[in-house]
């Protein structure tokens, strides 16, 4: 929309003077018997569990931890029997705001700590000594049986995750596409938005991805997994890897596809994977600055990485010759970015083999016998003393090389290739490294595996119907089960538990197969019903002493897929126990005995097929035990808090701390040299600065949000308001997109428009620090245009409401009256004036006056303010960069 060419009608007095008499109706929740907790195991208080916890404080800072710390012991008490539900009780439903919940990655959690390293974005899992939540993650509304694989591949409904984010930010690089009432997936990513095809075709010419020898890969920062999807062609096996973070629900994209894909982050922790995995590590513009922390990142690579693995990276520093999307970087100092990653490369001793555009290829080596001399004359990095580099569960990375084995290439055990390798035991196995696993032993295991897979497929019929994709092994040993499915279109999960001995996801890894460490008294790192088929064998008696399982089923229904199944193999007293939870659960579930001819000592199997998975909105809604009006305030200031949920729009929560911030145009009153004016002129330089680099909108409103609060805390002089804006621009940039942004690039690009000096680099990170502190005082949390995105779908607007929306809201935003306005008000009344503007009947829905919160007589003062804004830019303001923004062709 071109707003000069748009010819806006005076508001109608009609609809912003008259005012509808507001009728407000407070909800009756439910007021029935409070969710009460369910305990089945018995615990000795004087003999607690040793449970392994992070040993980084869950505070805002990251103070340093002794490494002799030892874990602390954490114990779930017995809940007395009177709290326990009847038998004959039903799990309530959650709120709909969980129908996307998290509870290790819960953004209303995750606020609490530091940004640092983006440790926010790590694990941080509800304390168990706190009450967990009781209920049963619904279902979205209009929730459709998933695409058949390999339909999956390319497509997915829109209501089972209904996110349109993603495709709007990334729609340039064709990451998604909506496309009605499903998304497309056309395989396109940052570094390859015509497609992967080509990008692979690329790798393939330098490493031999078809001969069987790259089996496993780690692709960091995967998007929807794009990269992995097409590994597939070659029998390559990806585990994809991504935060929670601006990008919203790209693992949950993946998952649906039916990819291997869950939540991870470089961060504090180690990855939870043991050392040596993977055959091929990779990062398309994976946002992690890999020369930080002297290298402590590619280290924590090196340790995964196969001795002769290869590391494939794309983007900068490697695009240096061709100018891409915020990287409109000088030749040199990309030149100087790749020479630090060459010389981390060099202390690790790594080769690179390849540099062929947009991919460069650096090789591990096979052992360190050669440049072990040159290590230890450097003295950092040194070797690490680690008796056991494969424990990595709430691990911190440490600023070392593992060490590989002392044997020469003439002596060295070759892997072997895929498929042979699945089945062929490893090395970790021949050289007694696994304690009590011979390879005897394994191929018996393969053996009984293999006939168990064949009961399940004979007499259960679950394998060669089609249904499922999706596998998680919840206690996965040696990783017999998932290769007893090898011959069937789907892929496993293999879970080992953190503390169980031997640690034996090494030999999971050695077979060609992927998964990670877990500890069941946790949350998974994924998001809901992203599992057709659970599998847990002896899962529960392993968990007796250590948590309820209780927890542990209701975990298992927050992923599993709605129509998806259980099986679960323990003793029979523990499976009386587990399916009269289930029950409650409504979860229907059959005990088989098993054939005698199997061995094993776990002589029944519960499965379960999860038929009613109900939502909200079903017909079996009035069977759900009702939550009392204090647990449901409670649950809903957790999970996810703006889904789409219903017909009307979404299950959306305004920010209640938002009513609690101060306003931020109150402080020009505490600066003595900057006034509204030369804070207007700053803001549009800002745009014109962030349409000049190609950021995401989102950048620019956090930008000018750090600016006014920063502005409202801290007094400055006039010559200091440009290093402070871009000081702002700087942290938001980092925060939601690169954090390998250099400060020189940007002071570059921002004295191209000036003939002035007008920025200094010392000023601008001194800047840049006070706006860090805005964002661990939440300033960040919630921008008007994470509101007016969700405001705008709710409305159901055209292409043209939405310009209007975006172009009107960014136009507020350079002058500082507007910013007496809470965010959410901002964005609902940039709605309302548009909507207006353009004769939409009605101007205010009741869907919107629902989801906003909002009044049309509320919206009112803010509408007039947005709209006579609007009218001085049409008549030539000295502000013009919104203006020149939306007036481009």
């Amino acid at each position: 929309m071109n707003p000069s060419q748009q010819h806006l009608p005076k508001l109608c007095p009609k609809r912003l003077f008259f005012f509808f008499t507001p009728v407000l109706f407070f909800s009756l929740y439910y007021i029935f018997t409070t969710v009460k907790t369910i305990t089945i195991s018995s615990q000795d208080p004087h003999h607690p569990p040793q449970l392994q916890v992070p040993s980084i404080s869950h505070y805002a800072s990251l103070p340093e931890t002794s490494k002799n710390q030892s874990p602390s012991p954490l114990l779930l008490p017995p809940t007395p029997p009177s709290s326990s539900l009847s038998s004959s009780s039903y799990f309530p439903l959650c709120p709909k705001n969980f129908t996307n919940y998290l509870p290790c990655h819960d953004p209303s959690t995750a606020r609490q700590y530091s940004i640092e390293r983006h440790y926010r974005r790590e694990r941080h899992c509800p304390d168990l000594a706190q009450e967990k939540f009781r209920c049963l993650v619904p279902k979205p509304t209009g929730y459709k049986t998933p695409f058949p694989w390999p339909e999956s591949r390319k497509y997915a409904w829109f209501k089972n995750v209904p996110f349109k984010r993603l495709a709007e930010l990334k729609k340039t690089q064709n990451w998604v596409r909506l496309e009605g009432d499903r998304f497309v997936f056309p395989g396109g990513g940052t570094s390859f938005p015509s497609g992967v095809k080509d990008y692979v075709d690329v790798i393939l010419s330098n490493l031999p991805l078809a001969s069987g020898s790259i089996r496993t890969v780690l692709d960091i920062g995967c998007g929807v997994a794009s990269f992995g999807a097409f590994l597939l062609n070659y029998n390559i096996l990806t585990m994809s890897i991504a935060p929670r973070d601006i990008h919203e629900a790209q693992v949950q994209f993946a998952l649906e596809r039916g990819l291997p894909a869950m939540l991870g982050v470089l961060s504090t922790y180690k990855l939870p994977y043991p050392s040596r995995s993977f055959d091929m590590v990779h990062c398309s513009r994976c946002l992690v600055n890999w020369t930080a922390y002297d290298g402590l990142y590619l280290m924590e690579v090196d340790r995964v990485l196969r001795p002769e693995g290869y590391w494939v990276l794309s983007g900068p520093p490697v695009a240096s010759r061709v100018k891409s999307k915020n990287q409109k970087r000088d030749s040199k100092e990309l030149q100087n970015q790749m020479e630090q990653l060459n010389d981390v490369f060099r202390r690790l001793c790594w080769e690179k083999i390849a540099e062929n555009y947009p991919v460069v290829i650096w090789r591990k080596p096979s052992n360190h016998l050669q440049c072990r001399q040159r290590l230890q004359a450097l003295k950092f990095p040194g070797f690490c003393s680690s008796s056991d580099p494969d424990a990595a569960w709430y691990k911190e990375m440490e600023p070392c090389i593992t060490p590989l084995p002392d044997v020469n290439d003439t002596h060295k055990t070759v892997l072997r290739n895929w498929p042979e390798r699945l089945n062929h035991a490893p090395r970790r196995i021949k050289t007694g490294s696994i304690l009590g696993k011979t390879i005897a032993s394994f191929k018996a295991d393969t053996n009984l595996w293999q006939r168990r897979v064949l009961y399940y497929d004979t007499k259960l019929k679950f394998l060669s119907n089609g249904k499922y994709r999706n596998i998680i092994d919840m206690n996965a040993g040696l990783g017999g089960f998932a290769a007893a499915l090898n011959k069937y279109p789907m892929w496993v999960m293999n879970v080992v538990l953190f503390d169980l001995k031997p640690n034996t996801l090494g030999v999971v890894y050695d077979r060609g197969l992927i998964g990670t460490y877990m500890n069941w008294c946790e949350a998974f790192s994924t998001y809901p019903r992203t599992y057709d088929l659970i599998h847990a064998n002896g899962v529960f008696s392993l968990y007796l002493d250590k948590c309820d399982i209780v927890d542990i089923l209701l975990e298992m229904q927050r992923i599993l897929r709605p129509e998806g199944a259980v099986i679960i193999r323990d003793r029979l007293d523990i499976l009386i126990k587990v399916k009269a939870k289930t029950n409650q659960m409504r979860w229907n579930g059959t005990m088989y005995p098993e054939d005698n001819y199997s061995g094993f000592d776990h002589g029944t199997i519960l499965v379960h097929q999860n038929r009613v998975m109900v939502g909200v909105g079903d017909a079996l809604r009035d069977l759900v035990s009702k939550i009392p009006p204090s647990e449901i305030q409670r649950l809903r200031g957790k999970g996810e808090t703006m889904a789409l949920d219903d017909e009307d729009g979404f299950e959306f929560r305004v920010d209640e701390n938002e009513t609690r911030t101060e306003p931020s145009d109150r402080y020009i009153g505490i600066q003595c040299d900057i006034n509204e004016e030369k804070r207007s002129t700053l803001i549009d330089f800002i745009v014109s600065l962030h349409v000049e680099l190609e950021l995401d909108p989102e950048i620019l409103y956090l930008t000018v949000r750090l600016i006014d609060y920063s502005l409202l805390r801290h007094p400055l002089p006039a010559s200091d308001l440009h290093n402070l804006g871009l000081g702002a621009l700087l942290t938001a940039w980092r925060y939601l997109d690169e954090d390998t942004v250099d400060v020189d690039y940007l002071m570059s690009v921002t004295n191209s428009f000036s003939s002035k000096n007008i920025c200094s680099k010392k000023k601008i990170l001194k800047m840049e620090k006070t706006s860090l502190q805005e964002l661990e005082n939440g300033v960040g949390d919630k921008t008007q245009y994470e509101y007016l995105l969700k405001f705008i779908e709710a409305s159901r607007s055209d292409p043209e409401v939405e310009d209007m929306v975006h172009y009107l809201s960014e136009l507020g935003m350079v002058h500082l009256d507007t910013a007496r306005f809470h965010p959410s008000l901002w964005a609902a009344a940039t709605i309302y004036t548009v909507r207006c503007c353009l004769d939409k009947s009605p101007p205010w829905t009741d869907a919107l006056e629902s989801l906003t919160k909002y009044s049309e007589n509320q919206l009112m003062d803010c509408s007039k303010l947005l709209f006579s804004k609007h009218s001085e830019a049409s008549r030539g303001s000295n502000l013009r960069a919104v203006f020149n923004k939306y007036s481009r062709p």
